[in-house]
């Protein structure tokens, strides 16, 4: 596990993980230490994203995950689980967990470009 330096999904760390932020469908394949699993990226920005799923990572773990946009070539990409639905009222019923990027590549960026 990559360790976290800051309280996970403190207000002043989440409040600009909000700005710019798409809705989407896209379909996701993702691993966290020993849990894999599968689910959509129902919104989408620069700093993060929500994935829409029922294996839900523990917060604060490295996930891996693989974007499938598509007519777009797979997205491979790595962040920090910000915060999940696990001890809340799922927002609409939808269960899953905010993911941070630890690094928005290139390929990241030019998936996100085509979504506006």
């Amino acid at each position: 596990m990559i360790p976290v330096t800051r309280a996970v999904g403190s207000p002043v760390e989440t409040a600009d993980m909000n700005e710019d932020r798409m809705r989407t469908q896209i379909p996701t394949e993702f691993r966290a230490s020993q849990l894999v699993g599968k689910g959509k990226v129902r919104n989408i920005s620069e700093g993060g994203l929500f994935v829409g799923t029922s294996e839900i990572p523990e917060e604060g773990e490295a996930v891996e995950l693989k974007l499938s946009a598509p007519g777009r070539p797979p997205v491979e990409i790595q962040g920090l689980v910000w915060w999940t639905t696990r001890k809340i009222e799922a927002p609409n019923g939808r269960r899953g967990f905010g993911l941070r990027l630890l690094d928005a590549s290139e390929s990241y960026l030019q998936l996100l470009a085509s979504l506006r």
